[in-house]
């Protein structure tokens, strides 16, 4: 956490200088500043998990010739913010762009925007395939690789927050909560009252008060896996690294089942085998479908 801390503190000089040089520049006044992160911290439970801790990033916007009024409790996602910028820049927002401009949003917090938010997780460092869905109220995660835990990628493996809890966890001394990243299998889906958790703890999945609530998330998830090609390989990229903490050099050799078709051998590293891509059977890559917004 001290680290974390002085990485932001670093930062934080660092956007300080950049706003001195735009000013000796005399284009400060004309630039739009945006601060923002690509997912949450490389922590157990945050890092390449589809709650908020994983895909709710910091995001902040400067424009001081701009009319923004402050903040917003709207739902944005990445997607929508090259768009905002064209608008911005008074260029033409082309149908190839799958998100929406937000600028309006700025000018006026209380103005409604999006419905829904996605977010997908595939390979990283570990064989993945979730999908997940929210709107204010809720949020739905589909899991189809239930099978293995969630301990996060090799960084939050490494880190000293995960051997912390590896040591409580084989010694018995944790918490529900804690070994929530050991749990294997884990849930085929996940859903969670925004409002009520905001650290997504419950998985009310099975509450049948709720039953219409998932169903109707269920569908919008459905539909957007439909409209922007999305996919589910049988053979996507495995793990290239071991499930426990280790330097990256660290290799797994190509196990029986996976096929080779004389491509590969079984002494080939699984680091050296890519799989097939979600969406690629479906050429995901050239549609511009904006799904359910």
């Amino acid at each position: 956490m001290a680290n974390y801390f002085d990485e932001i503190k670093r930062f934080d000089y660092s956007i300080g200088e950049v706003i001195n040089t735009l000013k000796k520049e005399k284009i400060y006044q004309n630039t739009i500043i945006i601060v923002m992160a690509d997912n949450g911290r490389p922590f157990p439970h945050s890092k390449t998990r589809l709650n908020d801790q994983g895909v709710k990033t910091p995001f902040i916007l400067v424009h001081k010739n701009g009319k923004i009024s402050g903040n917003t409790k709207s739902l944005v996602s990445s997607i929508d913010i090259a768009p905002t910028i064209l608008e911005f820049a008074g260029i033409n927002i082309s149908e190839n762009y799958q998100g929406n401009s937000f600028k309006k949003l700025l000018e006026k917090p209380e103005k409604p925007f999006r419905n829904f938010v996605f977010a997908e997780h595939n390979w990283h460092d570990y064989e993945s395939h979730e999908r997940m869905v929210r709107n204010k109220d809720f949020m739905l995660i589909e899991n189809n690789r239930n099978q293995y835990p969630q301990l996060g990628p090799l960084d939050a493996i490494n880190s000293d927050s995960y051997a912390s809890l590896l040591s409580k966890y084989e010694s018995g001394k944790i918490s529900d909560i804690q070994k929530e990243i050991f749990i294997s299998p884990r849930p085929k889906e996940e859903f969670y009252d925004m409002n009520e958790d905001s650290f997504q703890r419950n998985n009310l999945i099975n509450d049948n008060d709720l039953k219409i609530k998932i169903k109707n998330l269920r569908t919008v998830l459905n539909r957007w896996k439909n409209e922007t090609g999305d996919s589910n390989p049988k053979q996507i990229t495995k793990d290239w690294y071991e499930r426990k903490p280790g330097p990256k050099s660290e290799k797994l050799t190509v196990k029986k089942d996976i096929p080779t078709g004389g491509k590969y051998s079984l002494t080939t590293p699984y680091y050296k085998i890519r799989g097939e891509l979600p969406g690629a059977s479906k050429n995901a890559t050239s549609i511009n479908n904006k799904g359910p917004f």
